[in-house]
């Protein structure tokens, strides 16, 4: 069995390391990447985690040729010891941390204040030290690790990709058991670089592909990604794609690189969990409540919650400004130039997800939209009204019959989508628990218990029977379902959770995350925020009239949450222009009109002031 990562180097502990690298940068972190350097959240506090050949250097275990203050993360181990200086130090462990923690600017990271603790493999069979590693890591800070980053791969062996190899098993008990999502990087493979698809055939996780940019904007399923090697069965493994081609930042020595490969794409996806955690952990302890619960009962932190907001928040077709796609970003591409609109994943309801892309491409600016409404509690079995957007965590109780309605609380037009994501773990449990109790040790195993069959159902609202659903997703095969459907009839709808079938276990844990039509959207970035493709006076009255608001977000230009200056400075720079296929900027204002408009903004400033 062969060790890969994803960095053209060579020589650890013995080991070939077959590895292309691929880091975050601030095109990656830009508009055109993942849109996350706008939200002015750094994942201050927030423990996330990685496990990876070699380790990032840290300053004052290591020397000024293998540590940088740019790259420092909270702790580093080998396997579960102290290193001494320099031990287990190399690029990929170095690049990977860059990408989530990285501080330089010509390769600033996605969290630059979360808490990163990282560990390098120690010698000893692959799967087993993988799984001690990866549970030291995920028992820092208290065990309040969001996020564990898995830049590696085993090539299969005597495996399958049907989630049992003990790497695999180990990730869906250890999600359940700690509350942490694992985040590994898809299987890809080169003439030089074999497939390695363990342990990317895990159930709870979250596999990311690699995309290539189109133009400037990160858009494309890239060539190197690989399926050759995806999970058994109808089920898929790569479940969204981030950003992974021709990206800078700083190897192990501080030298500027760049570099292509699927390595990146876990990165940007495992710091982008710490931002949406700051964000959460701000309200849990400002203002608790129901939708910011705080513990035991913090649903905002559980890992089924940030796969389900990540994966329903992904771009699939970009939004022209009127709110009908949602205001996605980008149109996203497979390898062959087509798009979501012909994938069996839009098409048929027993598969939720595309081959190739997954849900789509991460966005973090529309995953904190989708996450930032709090938990919207449904009443079961009653229909609950909701929010266009918004997200749940439940229950599905023990009776062994369910079904939990969520009812939106406006029409949806014809024409418009609805992306609606249910996501619930696979139960894995210690088999032979020989060492400490509770806890894997070497040699110890697992066994599988299953997982149950939720589904969901998209229904006219009244509905009493899931045979009047116009969409649904219903898949056998996965602990996943994902929904996204474009409206035919204008109409009041709802949309349910729904356990097919008798439970092989009652009680369980799920996730859900929705988005509806919302209004006009505006175009992120452009100033025109009323959606008429022509950035003028009319989009300033928008954002005048909802200065200050956090839920009227039509003028949310720079995509913080929040109507301020900032928005005002995205629509100043963007004045005169006309959107079209692209943004084509027509001649700048006049200074006379400017200083018109700077004149009323500095008359509103005082207004609010004097309140």
């Amino acid at each position: 069995m062969l060790l890969k990562w994803h960095t053209r180097l060579s020589g650890f502990m013995g080991i070939t390391l077959l590895v292309s690298p691929a880091f975050a940068d601030v095109a990656s972190i830009g508009r055109d990447g993942i849109d996350s350097s706008s939200l002015m959240l750094s994942g201050a506090g927030i423990g996330i985690g990685m496990v990876d050949a070699g380790r990032p250097g840290k300053v004052g275990v290591d020397d000024a040729m293998h540590s940088d203050m740019t790259i420092d993360p909270e702790e580093v181990y080998v396997g579960t010891a102290m290193p001494v200086q320099n031990q287990g130090v190399d690029d990929h462990g170095q690049i990977v941390a860059g990408v989530m923690i990285g501080t330089d600017l010509a390769g600033e990271g996605v969290a630059t204040e979360a808490n990163l603790y990282a560990s390098a493999l120690a010698p000893g069979n692959f799967q087993q030290q993988s799984a001690i590693a990866l549970q030291h890591i995920a028992n820092r800070q208290g065990g309040a690790i969001a996020a564990i980053n898995i830049s590696y791969g085993l090539t299969l062996g005597s495996d399958m990709t049907d989630g049992s190899s003990l790497l695999t098993q180990y990730i869906d008990w250890s999600s359940r058991v700690h509350d942490t999502l694992y985040v590994q990087s898809a299987d890809e493979m080169t003439p030089t670089i074999p497939s390695s698809p363990i342990p990317k055939d895990d159930y709870n996780g979250v596999t990311v592909g690699a995309s290539l940019k189109i133009g400037d904007v990160f858009r494309k399923v890239a060539d190197f990604n690989f399926y050759g090697g995806d999970a058994d069965g109808a089920r898929t493994s790569v479940d969204i794609l981030a950003p992974g081609e021709d990206i800078f930042s700083l190897n192990a020595a501080g030298n500027l690189v760049s570099a292509d490969g699927t390595s990146v794409a876990a990165p940007h996806v495992t710091g982008t969990v710490a931002l949406l955690q700051e964000y959460a952990e701000a309200r849990i302890i400002d203002t608790g409540g129901p939708l910011w619960k705080p513990a035991p009962n913090a649903n905002a932190r559980r890992h089924e919650v940030m796969k389900a907001v990540l994966m329903n928040s992904a771009d699939k077709l970009e939004d022209t400004g009127d709110g009908m796609r949602l205001g996605m970003s980008r149109t996203v591409l497979k390898k062959d130039g087509s798009n979501w609109l012909t994938t069996d994943a839009y098409t048929e309801r027993g598969i939720p997800l595309d081959l190739e892309m997954g849900a789509g491409h991460l966005n973090a600016r529309r995953a904190l939209q989708q996450f930032s409404s709090g938990e919207i509690d449904a009443t079961v079995p009653a229909g609950t009204v909701v929010p266009q957007i918004g997200w749940d965590y439940a229950n599905t109780g023990d009776t062994g019959s369910f079904v939990n309605e969520y009812v939106f609380e406006d029409p949806l037009p014809a024409g418009s989508f609805v992306s609606i994501t249910l996501a619930w773990d696979r139960i894995v449990n210690l088999d032979m628990d020989a060492g400490t109790t509770g806890e894997y040790d070497v040699n110890d195993t697992f066994e599988s218990v299953g997982f149950n069959d939720l589904d969901i159902y998209l229904l006219p609202q009244g509905s009493t029977t899931i045979d009047d659903a116009v969409w649904s997703s219903i898949s056998a095969d996965s602990n996943l379902e994902h929904l996204f459907f474009q409206i035919q009839t204008t109409d009041m709808y709802e949309f349910w959770a729904y356990e097919f079938d008798s439970p092989i276990q009652l009680g369980t844990d799920y996730a859900i995350a929705w988005w509806a039509f919302n209004g006009p959207t505006g175009t992120a970035g452009t100033g025109d925020y009323n959606g008429d493709t022509i950035v003028d006076s009319e989009d300033y009255d928008l954002w005048r009239a909802s200065f200050g608001s956090t839920t009227n977000l039509a003028a949310d230009g720079n995509g913080n949450q929040v109507i301020d200056a900032a928005d005002y400075v995205v629509w100043r720079d963007t004045l005169g222009a006309t959107l079209g296929a692209g943004t084509a900027a027509v001649p700048e204002p006049s200074s006379v009109m400017l200083l018109a408009f700077a004149c009323a903004f500095a008359v509103l400033q005082g207004q609010l002031r004097s309140r």
